[in-house]
């Protein structure tokens, strides 16, 4: 979500979190203050916020470092307690930058986003995620290629992650991949982005609630 008006959208179409950022094509980036203070203030389902100043997935340099540690400290302040972050260096989980992060903001919930897959090793890196007590979600796509070989893979994770960490699925869901990811006993959690949106780029009620539907059915 990027406004008030699409998260009050997404949350009539039967959404049960939301995830709040700026700028979608770069991936999203950390909002605004006054639009975190907005959907937190209207919004009713949880709602996390997108720690995240660059388009890759590095945390930068110090000075990166302590803005980032500002903007999560501002975010707290304004009511946020849920947040999504991810930083790697050198194929691996950048634990230092994590860390000091995440000690600015003690007591909240995270969710490791897509950062996950330009890690070396996926599987071995969810086990340093679990070293953070504050992680409880791990956002992926999983590897290239079709759903099938996909899903077999996100159950491989959530059988590593769980039970501290639970895989959110995201990344180019739409009806047809949420309809055989449904199917899986592991696979609970899912999270969609363009497919909630009109040809505009609007998030949509009716097509959020479509999209719910195929997880009920």
């Amino acid at each position: 979500m990027t406004s008030g008006a699409e998260a009050q959208a997404a949350e009539r179409g039967g959404a049960d979190r939301l995830e709040l950022v700026r700028d979608l094509d770069v991936g999203g980036l950390s909002p605004s203050l006054d639009i975190v203070a907005e959907v937190l203030a209207t919004s009713s389902i949880p709602v996390r916020v997108m720690l995240r100043e660059t388009p890759d997935f590095t945390a930068g340099n110090k000075a990166a470092i302590e803005e980032l540690e500002h903007r999560a400290m501002e975010f707290r302040l304004a009511g946020a307690n849920q947040f999504v972050m991810g930083f790697i260096r050198d194929g691996m989980i950048d634990e230092a930058s994590i860390g000091d992060i995440l000690g600015k903001v003690p007591g909240c919930q995270v969710t490791f986003h897509r950062a996950i897959e330009a890690v070396t090793d996926p599987i071995s890196a969810v086990g340093r995620l679990k070293t953070f007590q504050q992680i409880d979600r791990v956002l992926t796509s999983g590897p290239p290629g079709d759903w099938g070989a996909k899903r077999e893979f996100l159950e491989q994770l959530q059988e590593a992650s769980g039970p501290d960490i639970t895989v959110v699925v995201g990344g180019g869901l739409d009806e047809n991949s949420l309809a055989l990811l449904a199917q899986s006993e592991l696979l609970n959690e899912f999270h969609v982005g363009k497919a909630a949106r009109h040809s505009s780029g609007v998030v949509s009620e009716e097509r959020v609630r479509h999209l719910c539907q195929q997880l009920r059915a």
